[in-house]
């Protein structure tokens, strides 16, 4: 019986960081709704929600949950340009493939974390223009999104010292990471 309770009620650990990764999410949705960068020449922001949900689904995977995941994609997706629902089952299925290789990646390094979550980025952003597109929507142009990948996935690095020192969020303990390097 307890281990069914320990599976479906979060410790309070997990729910401070949920709590946490909520704080950083309406930071990144208040800052991608901003009006800024309006002019034809600027470059595009990265995207902070998957950014924020990458550095906690990489290094805390139980404090994200997928209903989680999905209110914050609703939410971005209601207050930002991006199409409703197809942001959301991107960032979602992007939080999830995250969350699945994470042990793996908790053993490796930093650049073994950067690659894969920039291969993910790109997958997810491959997914969105395809959903688009079958949406008969008019996609971004592919300069625009690998601009956007690009500036994304160079941001990681800062995402995770941001996360890390500014919210205390490190890796699992029982994966091995901290004990070898304090990542």
């Amino acid at each position: 019986m307890s281990a069914v309770v320990d599976i479906l009620v979060p410790s309070r650990g997990a729910l401070f960081r949920m709590a946490l990764l909520v704080l950083v999410a309406a930071v990144a949705v208040a800052l991608e709704a901003a009006p800024t960068g309006l002019h034809p020449y600027s470059l595009p922001s990265p995207d902070l929600l998957a950014l924020a949900i990458a550095v906690f689904a990489v290094r805390r995977p139980d404090s994200v949950p997928i209903l989680l995941v999905f209110a914050l994609g609703v939410l971005r997706d209601l207050m930002t340009d991006l199409p409703v629902g197809i942001g959301t089952l991107t960032l979602v299925l992007f939080a999830e493939g995250l969350r699945r290789i994470s042990p793996v990646l908790a053993r490796g390094s930093l650049l073994r974390e950067w690659l894969a979550v920039s291969a993910a980025i790109f997958a997810m952003m491959a997914l969105q223009y395809l959903l688009v597109l079958l949406a008969f929507v008019q996609p971004p142009y592919f300069l625009t999104l690998g601009r956007q990948w690009a500036i994304t996935a160079a941001a990681w690095p800062v995402a995770v010292f941001l996360i890390r020192w500014g919210c205390g969020i490190r890796a699992t303990p029982a994966d091995g990471r901290e004990a070898r390097n304090g990542a």
